[in-house]
């Protein structure tokens, strides 16, 4: 699915943040120097007597500066650790964890009847265009181009349909073939992301009843494909 699944806004604004941040705090510093120099604290350049703490404000400054530094050096860490973890289990174990197999039975029957809902609001702004040949390579073309066609509605909405039945003939989510799990998480996310650019771009233009349905689906799509990845962030925040 090459670079389809990249959000390039985001990673414009990671990429921004790493260019503009040492600027930032080269400023920010000279700034403290500045400071240094016309505000005179003589209290700054002694050193504490001995049973005598340091005065409660500076004491108080490097509490909240030592936290902050702890709280972003471990954010850091953690994500880092998490991408790590991530990636060896999708190089070496894919299949195992590329659905939620803890999604009960209640909840597979609820995510099959959103889904048919969801069908049937694409089907009202598909009625008018032809089937779509290959649903999920136009669904894919749609989401990796982020150009809307003739043919992008129709296959969301066939995309969809596939999914139900992918889910309803497996009676749950545990039960899919394990040769088949990638193909209904692919078709999953493809469709997830796809009504995600849709609602950004408002092509095509949900009133707030159908856009309530398709919110209400994309909520139990991402609970069965992502569910793995906020297991192993659980157990990687208990383990730092």
């Amino acid at each position: 699915m090459g670079t389809s699944g990249v959000d390039w806004s985001q990673a414009a604004g990671v990429g921004k943040s790493l260019l503009f941040s040492p600027g930032v705090r080269f400023i920010l510093a000279a700034l403290l120097l500045l400071l240094k120099a016309l505000v005179h604290v003589p209290a700054l350049d002694k050193e504490s007597k001995a049973n005598h703490p340091p005065p409660f404000w500076i004491r108080a400054l490097l509490i909240l500066t030592c936290t902050g530094v702890s709280f972003a050096h471990g954010s850091n860490d953690g994500q880092k650790g998490m991408g790590l973890i991530m990636l060896i289990l999708i190089g070496t174990v894919p299949t195992a964890y590329a659905l939620n197999k803890a999604v009960s039975l209640a909840e597979t029957q609820t995510f099959v009847a959103v889904t048919h809902e969801v069908s049937v609001v694409f089907a009202k702004y598909a009625a008018n265009a032809p089937p779509s040949l290959n649903p999920r390579d136009d669904t894919q073309a749609f989401v990796r181009t982020r150009q809307i066609s003739s043919t992008s509605v129709p296959a969301v909405k066939q995309l969809t349909d596939t999914i139900a039945q992918q889910v309803s003939s497996s009676g749950s989510l545990a039960s899919v073939p394990q040769s088949n799990i990638d193909n209904v998480r692919n078709n999953m996310y493809l469709v997830s992301e796809a009504i995600r650019l849709m609602e950004r771009a408002n092509q095509p233009a949900f009133p707030a009843a159908d856009k309530g349905v398709t919110d209400n689906y994309k909520r139990p799509v991402q609970n069965s494909h992502e569910g793995a990845i906020y297991f192993f962030g659980d157990l990687l925040t208990l383990g730092t």
